[in-house]
Protein backbone atom coordinates (compact mmCIF):
# COMPACT_ATOMS: atom_id res chain seq x y z
CA UNK A 1 0.00 0.00 0.00
CA UNK A 2 1.06 3.68 -0.71
CA UNK A 3 0.02 6.50 1.32
CA UNK A 4 -0.53 9.72 -0.98
CA UNK A 5 1.01 12.92 -0.75
CA UNK A 6 -0.33 15.89 -2.00
CA UNK A 7 2.69 18.09 -1.70
CA UNK A 8 4.10 15.90 -4.75
CA UNK A 9 3.83 18.25 -8.20
CA UNK A 10 1.11 18.10 -10.57
CA UNK A 11 0.77 14.92 -12.58
CA UNK A 12 4.29 13.56 -11.14
CA UNK A 13 2.24 11.69 -8.12
CA UNK A 14 -0.47 11.02 -6.35
CA UNK A 15 -1.54 14.53 -3.91
CA UNK A 16 -1.52 14.23 -0.34
CA UNK A 17 -5.05 12.74 1.19
CA UNK A 18 -6.26 10.50 4.01
CA UNK A 19 -6.23 7.67 1.58
CA UNK A 20 -3.89 4.95 0.61
CA UNK A 21 -3.83 3.68 -2.73
CA UNK A 22 -2.26 0.10 -3.51
CA UNK A 23 0.53 0.14 -6.08
CA UNK A 24 -1.48 -0.63 -8.73
CA UNK A 25 -3.64 1.86 -7.94
CA UNK A 26 -0.61 4.21 -7.95
CA UNK A 27 -0.40 3.76 -11.48
CA UNK A 28 -3.50 4.07 -12.28
CA UNK A 29 -3.64 7.60 -10.68
CA UNK A 30 -0.29 8.53 -12.61
CA UNK A 31 -1.72 7.19 -16.21
CA UNK A 32 -5.14 9.34 -15.22
CA UNK A 33 -3.27 12.74 -14.29
CA UNK A 34 -1.30 12.15 -17.77
CA UNK A 35 -3.99 12.71 -19.87
CA UNK A 36 -3.81 9.83 -22.17
CA UNK A 37 -7.16 7.88 -23.07
CA UNK A 38 -8.74 5.41 -21.39
CA UNK A 39 -7.77 2.74 -24.17
CA UNK A 40 -3.69 3.78 -24.31
CA UNK A 41 -3.97 3.76 -20.44
CA UNK A 42 -5.27 0.35 -20.22
CA UNK A 43 -2.82 -1.06 -23.00
CA UNK A 44 0.29 0.63 -21.46
CA UNK A 45 -1.14 -1.79 -18.03
CA UNK A 46 -1.90 -4.65 -20.18
CA UNK A 47 -5.29 -5.04 -19.27
CA UNK A 48 -9.02 -4.97 -20.90
CA UNK A 49 -10.65 -1.54 -21.13
CA UNK A 50 -13.33 -2.98 -18.08
CA UNK A 51 -10.33 -3.92 -15.75
CA UNK A 52 -8.85 -0.13 -16.41
CA UNK A 53 -12.13 1.60 -16.02
CA UNK A 54 -12.62 -0.50 -12.38
CA UNK A 55 -9.41 0.72 -11.39
CA UNK A 56 -10.19 4.46 -12.33
CA UNK A 57 -13.19 4.13 -10.33
CA UNK A 58 -11.63 3.17 -7.32
CA UNK A 59 -9.08 6.00 -7.62
CA UNK A 60 -11.65 7.90 -7.90
CA UNK A 61 -13.93 6.73 -5.33
CA UNK A 62 -10.47 7.07 -2.75
CA UNK A 63 -10.12 10.40 -3.50
CA UNK A 64 -13.35 11.78 -3.46
CA UNK A 65 -13.87 13.06 -6.51
CA UNK A 66 -16.44 11.62 -9.95
CA UNK A 67 -14.36 11.71 -12.66
CA UNK A 68 -10.56 12.56 -14.36
CA UNK A 69 -11.11 16.28 -14.25
CA UNK A 70 -11.91 16.83 -10.51
CA UNK A 71 -8.93 14.36 -10.00
CA UNK A 72 -7.12 16.85 -11.75
CA UNK A 73 -8.41 20.05 -9.77
CA UNK A 74 -8.00 18.06 -6.29
CA UNK A 75 -4.52 17.59 -7.03
CA UNK A 76 -3.92 21.53 -7.79
CA UNK A 77 -5.52 22.50 -4.61
CA UNK A 78 -3.28 23.38 -1.65
CA UNK A 79 -3.26 21.94 1.35
CA UNK A 80 -4.89 23.43 4.29
CA UNK A 81 -3.97 22.89 8.01
CA UNK A 82 -5.73 21.58 10.42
Amino acid sequence: MVHISRQAKAGTGPPDDFMTLTPRETEVYRLLMSGKSGPKCAAELGIKLGTWKVYARWVYLKMGVSGRLQLIAKSHEPKTLS
